[in-house]
Order: C-alpha cells, then sequence, then structure tokens
C-alpha cells in the first residue's frame, strides 16, 4: 500500500494492528473493502492489499476516524438478527432496542396488537398471530426499513 499517511503499513496483520481504530473496527472495514470474511483476513495476513482495496481501506479509514458511525460506512448494519440499509437519513438501530423487542415479545398475549413505530424490525416473523399496525416516520426512512434482499 503505497499511502503516504501509512507507508509502513503494507499487511493485512500491519494495518490492523497500526489502524488507530479498535481491532473490531479495523476488521469490519478490512472485510468490506477486500471481501474477505474473518478467516481469510487471517489465512491472508501476511498480504498486502491491492492498489483498489487500499484506495477502499483508506477512504473508509478517513472516515471513521472523522468519527462518522461504522454503519454509514459500511452501509448496513443487524437488527433482531437482519441486515438492514443504513444511510445517514435513517436511525442506527441499537441492541439496547433489541432487547426491549424481546421484552415487549415476551409479555404480549396471544393474539395482542402491536404498534411498530419506525417499523422494519422483524419482530412480525417471531410473533405473527398478534395484530400488527407499523408507522414510518418519512418515506426515506420506509425505503431502508426494507431488510437487505427484500
Amino acid at each position: 500500500m503505497n499511502d503516504k499517511t501509512f507507508p509502513d503499513m503494507n499487511t493485512i496483520d500491519q494495518l490492523l494492528r497500526h489502524s488507530g481504530l479498535p481491532r473490531l473496527e479495523a476488521r469490519m472495514l478490512l472485510e468490506a473493502a477486500t471481501g474477505y470474511n474473518h478467516t481469510a483476513l487471517l489465512m491472508r495476513s501476511d498480504e498486502c492489499l491491492s492498489e483498489n482495496q487500499a484506495e477502499q481501506w483508506q477512504q473508509m479509514l478517513v472516515r471513521r476516524l472523522a468519527g462518522e458511525p461504522m454503519a454509514y460506512i459500511l452501509g448496513n448494519r443487524e437488527f433482531y438478527g437482519r441486515p438492514f440499509a443504513t444511510t445517514p437519513a435513517t436511525l442506527i438501530p441499537r441492541p439496547e432496542t433489541e432487547h426491549l423487542v424481546e421484552a415487549v415479545l415476551a409479555r404480549l398475549p396471544t393474539n395482542g396488537k402491536v404498534w411498530d413505530l419506525g417499523t422494519g424490525s422483524g419482530a412480525k416473523k417471531k410473533r405473527e398471530d398478534a395484530a400488527w399496525q407499523a408507522i414510518l416516520l418519512s418515506a426515506i426512512k420506509a425505503q431502508s426499513a426494507r431488510p437487505q434482499g427484500e
């Protein structure tokens, strides 16, 4: 990687260790830049990135070091076991909300009623006996509320 910011970092391992990010975040960005999964990154830790991969890595790294959320950089975030598209126009799903969904589903009586504010969580599939009402907050959020691949 011929980069002025990281001139001595050439291998995947060196990039992971010296990115300035928590290792998990660096790994996630490298996975996105290379198309490799975690195992492949480990197996190729002594390899250098291609020019295209290095450019993608550098762009994502700069965005993250500037404080941009990982979900916006990667363009998706898992929620309730399903991947959802994320953009600056969407709210980023939070783990605490998953706990809230679980608590509601655990207390929901058979054939109960649910108002899903924001929609798209996939919780409906866990309790298809319930009557679900969904409210979207905006047309932009409505497009992003669909899980990827649907």
